[in-house]
């Protein structure tokens, strides 16, 4: 008899951890959802995005229009209009940003605290390093007095930044 009563104590011992095993792995799943849930409504609905609108005099949106190549958008900040009109790259670089072809891509570049030093924003839309397309021509929509200045085959817009931080946000489109 001690035979039989060992054998059921072993097999007792042995069910205990594949049980308490398959209950680990199976609250896995259920504890990942919950998590999930608990901070899918804290969170935007694209990670890296934000919902927060920007506020008024802070930004201005560029919509570049590109429909069959590469484009590079270009950003610099100057003290003076003519600083910014000597060159295409003339003025402090602010930012410099790269597509592919896209019917309409919309950039938005924001002001920042930086932008204090300066009066204007030089901005343009080129074709990219690996496209020989034709030029990008900016169409302006707002109320902000705007100069336009070509450089060989690429035209310039020169911002005042008193225009962007009082409200007058304006919506720029480059297209080819």
């Amino acid at each position: 008899m001690k035979e039989s009563a060992r054998k059921s104590t072993v097999k007792k011992g042995n069910a205990l951890p594949a049980i308490l095993i398959f209950a680990v792995f199976a609250s896995v799943p259920v504890m990942t959802w919950a998590l999930l849930l608990k901070n899918s409504t804290n969170s935007p609905a694209v990670k890296g995005s934000e919902t927060n609108s920007l506020p008024v005099g802070s930004y201005i949106n560029v919509e570049i229009s590109s429909p069959s190549e590469v484009w590079e958008l270009n950003e610099y900040l100057c003290k003076t209009s003519d600083e910014c009109a000597t060159s295409l790259d003339s003025g402090d670089k602010w930012g410099n940003l790269s597509g592919g072809p896209d019917a309409l891509h919309e950039v938005v570049v924001v002001q920042d605290d930086k932008w204090e030093e300066y009066n204007y924003l030089k901005i343009y839309v080129r074709p990219g390093l690996s496209s020989q397309g034709t030029a990008y021509e900016p169409a302006l929509f707002g109320e902000i007095s705007i100069q336009s200045v070509a450089f060989e085959d690429t035209r310039a817009l020169i911002i005042p930044v008193s225009d962007i931080k009082s409200g007058k946000i304006s919506t720029l489109t480059f297209s080819n």
